[in-house]
């Protein structure tokens, strides 16, 4: 009897395990159902919002094409009326350049005759220099040859 016993609460125990078992995977696979179907609507509620975004960035787009359109056509009209100022400044610049130019040109032809000048006088006073230099040399030397001779005539004199 105890046998009969013991094989009997075993086979309770393991009937027991086995519904267990299938209520647990019963209750996974609802879970999973349940977690499908959050996911799809999730996924329904993202495509939404997708689609959503989609038509402002649209929308966007095309506000942000009618408005550079306008743009443009503002900065044609602008340029349009710019154009004819900006060639007579141009012309001015142009005029006022060649002007500098001429002015510019005729300061350092002034500028090279005034050094052409400068370096003649220089030449003219190094010249009158040297040839002081010279004469004072030979000043000098005839100074010293009487100076010679005339301590040669003492020393004669001296003997």
């Amino acid at each position: 009897m105890r046998e009969q016993e013991r094989k009997r609460l075993v086979k309770d125990e393991l009937d027991r395990q086995v519904n267990a078992k299938k209520l647990r995977k019963r209750n996974e696979q609802e879970e999973d159902r349940l977690y499908d179907e959050l996911q799809q609507q999730h996924l329904g509620l993202l495509a939404e919002k997708e689609a959503e975004r989609q038509n402002e960035l649209q929308a966007k787009i095309d506000r942000e094409k009618r408005s550079r359109d306008l743009q443009l056509k503002e900065e044609k009209r602008r340029k349009k009326l710019n154009l004819r100022e900006e060639m007579q400044q141009e012309r001015a610049i142009v005029q006022k350049l060649k002007d500098e130019m001429g002015q510019e040109r005729q300061m350092l032809l002034e500028k090279r005759r005034q050094e052409k000048e400068y370096l003649q006088r220089m030449l003219a006073e190094n010249a009158e220099r040297k040839e002081a230099v010279e004469v004072e040399c030979e000043r000098q030397r005839a100074a010293d040859v009487h100076a010679q001779e005339a301590y040669s005539k003492m020393l004669l004199q001296q003997e």
